[in-house]
């Protein structure tokens, strides 16, 4: 579970960290660096192509984790749809919702993704993780399952030159 502190009216969420050396972050680093000078991220597609799709795959390579494209899921007829990523272990799972780049629109789908999540899942993880990378920038947020209650992450982490944070991040949740 995440510890908080609030300042100035935003939440601050300590994530699972992995502490452990990702050897595949420097190349991956590099990579992106070089795409961002050749490539147009102006659409949503080349941005997932290009930035979280590279990220994910190298994630769930390091963790052997299940990883999900436009994976879909009905709870209710009023809740369902589909997820742009699902990455899971035997007992973690985080969710990721690609957005074009409006933070607000993300986070509110996120929400309904997580709250899905939790009437689907019988994981007994009493936290479920989600990010939301708006095109370059990650933003990470979590849903305490017993308290019902959805935290953002007032902090926010830029690709390529956090890819490190974010890796450990993502390798933390799927192994807390």
């Amino acid at each position: 579970m995440p510890k908080m502190s609030r300042r100035r009216g935003a939440t601050f969420l300590e994530l699972p960290q992995s502490t452990g050396p990702l050897a595949w972050v420097p190349a991956l680093q590099a990579r992106l660096t070089d795409l961002l000078t050749l490539t147009d991220l102006t659409s949503e597609q080349a941005r997932r192509e290009v930035l979280i799709g590279p990220v994910l795959t190298e994630a769930a390579l390091h963790l052997r984790a299940r990883l999900e494209i436009e994976y879909p899921i009905e709870v209710a007829d009023n809740l369902k749809g589909t997820l742009d990523y699902l990455l899971q272990t035997t007992h973690h799972l985080l969710v990721i919702e690609a957005k074009h780049a409006d933070p607000t629109r993300g986070f509110m789908q996120l929400v309904a993704e997580l709250i899905a999540l939790d009437k689907w899942t019988d994981l007994p993880d009493a936290t479920l993780y989600g990010a939301i990378p708006l095109g370059s920038s990650w933003q990470f947020a979590c849903l305490q399952r017993e308290k019902k209650c959805l935290i953002q992450d007032v902090n926010s982490y830029a690709l390529p030159r956090d890819l490190e944070t974010i890796a450990q991040t993502i390798i933390g949740v799927l192994q807390a």
